[in-house]
């Protein structure tokens, strides 16, 4: 039997090898058992904001094709998941809205028809997107604070406008030719931003949620949204107030509290009939260094940060990854609050630039099919690992040395792969 390994470090990219099976194992050894299937893969995506439509429709055609190969094709990525805004967040150029009328009868989708809408429809000319939309704030006049940004809660006497609000956005993407399968009713619930931001309580989002739902009983609802720590508090709450699971289909997170990837198990653990999707992460340059933001782009450590939260998220559950921005300009924009992040592919002059994080993803997305069952691994001296099964029925292998390099065993189909893992090298087996 033979497998193919592909390798990521520091110093290469995606290096390829062929591995011949072995019948013993003499080293450190990696058991996969296809026999223990967990959750079912729906997927990997990114963000189709304002930011990354503007720069891809600043791109030459040439440029356009490639952003499409790289990012959905076979040949690339192999995207088939998409996050969509309901307004305006901070990667975009300015804070817009649809409607402005008390009734919304004036509700038009004629903004994000300039270049969102024809961005998403170019790439469901080479994918099968399934969308998921979310919001980052209700209309000013519905807010407690008045502002689009610096949170502001929802008025409970709006709750039903804004599910209206919602429930037309959806309503005429469906008008596009674009089907909106999932919402987030509200990002990160618990944050005031500079940007656009609503505050909920999970009480409050429950009761929010339950309007939306009956305007759109045909839309899949992820609750919270917001950051792992927290997320099991969220789950006990919701689900505790959905005991009839009529309005949540789950809960969305994203990664910015650092590696908390055991709130996952946490949480399916204890609700393992509920959905959990990862919504958004990315590189945020600020953090990284806010005097000169674009000195970060291209760390090889951001290609680890995506291959070990996408590995201990699948161990623990996740059924679904959205990374953020798609593409974004060379300083990580444009974004109205100039909350700059590295995207996986960013525009350089003329030309493209394809960041190491890209290849983080890579390994994950490229090789790990839709409807893949997510497989039991060991895990031996400091190499993380998790395994899939796809549906074409190759089993994949995800490694991360996070220890000195040294040879390991990896046992697949009752067969053994030998080879040598350097420090912080990401390894995907294909068997």
């Amino acid at each position: 039997m033979i497998a193919h390994i592909y390798r990521s470090s520091k110093d290469y990219r995606l290096h390829k090898k062929i591995l011949f099976s072995k019948k013993e194992a003499s080293y450190p050894t990696i058991n996969v058992n296809q026999s223990v299937k967990r959750q079912q893969i729906k997927g990997f995506g990114g963000a189709f904001t304002e930011s990354s439509a503007h720069v891809y429709y600043t791109l030459n055609r040439m440029n356009q094709l490639l952003v499409m190969k790289i990012l959905f094709s076979r040949r690339g990525l192999h995207y088939n998941l998409g996050r969509t805004t309901v307004g305006s967040c901070d990667f975009s150029i300015a804070p817009y809205d649809y409607a402005r009328e008390d009734d919304l009868s004036d509700f038009t989708l004629v903004h994000d028809r300039m270049e969102i809408i024809p961005f998403i429809k170019e790439a469901n000319k080479v994918t099968n997107l399934t969308l998921l939309a979310s919001c980052w704030s209700p209309l000013a006049k519905y807010k407690s604070n008045q502002d689009k940004c610096h949170g502001g809660t929802l008025l409970p006497e709006y709750y039903d406008m804004a599910a209206k609000y919602l429930a037309l956005y959806v309503e005429n993407m469906k008008k596009e030719g674009l089907t909106i399968s999932a919402l987030t009713v509200q990002n990160e619930p618990e944050a005031t931003q500079t940007w656009e931001s609503c505050l909920f309580t999970p009480e409050e989002e429950y009761q929010y949620a339950t309007i939306v739902k009956k305007y759109l009983p045909e839309c899949d609802i992820y609750g919270y949204d917001h950051n792992r720590d927290h997320l099991m508090n969220w789950a006990n709450t919701l689900y505790s107030l959905d005991k009839d699971k009529k309005v949540f289909k789950g809960l969305a997170y994203h990664w910015y509290e650092g590696y908390q990837n055991d709130q996952i198990k946490l949480v399916k653990d204890t609700y393992p009939d509920r959905d959990l999707i990862f919504s958004e992460g990315c590189l945020e340059l600020l953090n990284l260094n806010r005097e000169d933001p674009t000195s970060a782009i291209g760390n090889y450590d951001g290609a680890i940060r995506y291959f070990k939260n996408y590995l201990l998220d699948s161990n623990n559950g996740a059924t679904a990854f959205f990374d953020w921005n798609l593409l974004l300009d060379e300083k990580g924009g444009p974004n109205h609050v100039g909350n700059y992040c590295e995207a996986l592919v960013m525009k350089r002059g003329k030309k493209l630039r394809v960041n190491s994080s890209f290849y983080g993803v890579y390994h994950f997305a490229h090789f790990i099919q839709k409807d893949a069952y997510n497989i039991e691994t060991t895990s031996k001296e400091n190499i993380l690992s998790t395994a899939f099964l796809n549906p074409d029925n190759s089993i994949v292998v995800e490694l991360l040395n996070e220890g000195p390099e040294k040879r390991i065993d990896v046992i697949v189909k009752d067969r053994v792969f030998n080879f040598s893992l350097r420090t912080n090298e990401l390894a995907t087996l294909v068997v």
